[in-house]
């Protein structure tokens, strides 16, 4: 949590800047029912890049993974993965159900994928809402590329400074 971006962004999402935690930690905080991979989570578990998160009512949990921040929030259910397309890796995260916020590294590129829609990450923070209808999606700041699952020719980039065009797909 040192670099200097990404811990700025979470001083101004978490009111102080947070300690870097040790090489074997990811969880920042937790509240309430977490679980990683069906098993209940405390501060000493390590969430990985092929991990599925999950949170019960009235819980949350914060947490780094691979230079990338997440504040996961109730109910919700998140699989973090990775693929290779044209010889490059790309980070995956899969917001089944519920709600994320997310500030992503420099580094790898980033998708995050939901029942409704595809989102392409370019050094960006973003906080989305998955549901089965639609997701809401504010790119906090930085570039994202969004395209409706349903319509392939239903896309749009996005580019933000500061939370300027939240988007419902």
């Amino acid at each position: 949590l040192s670099a200097a971006p990404l811990s700025r962004s979470l001083a101004q999402i978490l009111g102080q800047t947070p300690a870097k935690l040790p090489a074997d930690r990811s969880i920042y905080r937790l509240s309430g029912t977490v679980s990683v991979n069906g098993v209940p989570a405390s501060m000493r578990t390590r969430i990985a890049g092929t991990d599925t998160i999950e949170t019960g009512r009235k819980s949350e949990v914060v947490f780094i993974e691979s230079g990338n921040a997440f504040i996961l929030r109730e109910s919700s259910e998140m699989q973090l993965g990775s693929q290779q397309e044209n010889n490059i890796a790309i980070g995956l995260l899969r917001l089944v159900a519920g709600k994320v916020l997310a500030v992503f590294g420099p580094g790898v590129p980033r998708r995050i994928s939901t029942v409704t829609a595809t989102i392409g990450i370019r050094g960006t923070g973003v906080y989305a809402e998955s549901d089965p209808e639609q997701t809401y999606l504010c790119t906090c700041y930085g570039t994202t590329d969004i395209s409706a699952n349903a319509d392939p020719n239903a896309k749009k980039s996005v580019q933000s400074k500061h939370h300027d065009e939240p988007v419902y797909i």
